[in-house]
C-alpha cells in the first residue's frame, strides 16, 4: 500500500497495484474519480514508535494525492429535480382519478 500510494502522491507513470491483494482490491478506490478517507491509529507508546512514525509517514504523502471526483451516471438515468418528480407524481395521481 505505501509504494501505491507513495507513486500516486508523486504522479508517477506507473502505479504499483498487482502488488499485494489488498492495492489490487483498492486499485479503482485509491487512483480513480472516487473520494477516499484514510483513517491512521497512532499510539504514544515507545514500542510502536516505529510502527507510529511508518503509518504518518504514509499518511502525509496519501494527503498528497488529488483525486478528482465525480458522480457516475449511466446513459438515460438522469435524476429528476424534486419539483419534477412532484409533477410527475401529480400528474399520475390526475390520471388515476
Amino acid at each position: 500500500l505505501n509504494h501505491v500510494i507513495h507513486a500516486l502522491g508523486s504522479r508517477a507513470a506507473h502505479v504499483p497495484y498487482n502488488g499485494s491483494s489488498l492495492t489490487k482490491v483498492l486499485a479503482d478506490r485509491l487512483g480513480g474519480a472516487t473520494q477516499t478517507l484514510m483513517l491512521a491509529c497512532a499510539s504514544p507508546a515507545e514500542p510502536n514508535a516505529l510502527e507510529t512514525l511508518s503509518t504518518l509517514y504514509t499518511v502525509s504523502r496519501a494527503r498528497t494525492i488529488v483525486s478528482k471526483p465525480r458522480v457516475a451516471r449511466q446513459p438515460g438515468s438522469e435524476r429528476l429535480s424534486a419539483e419534477e418528480a412532484a409533477r410527475q407524481a401529480d400528474e399520475e395521481r390526475a390520471r388515476e382519478e
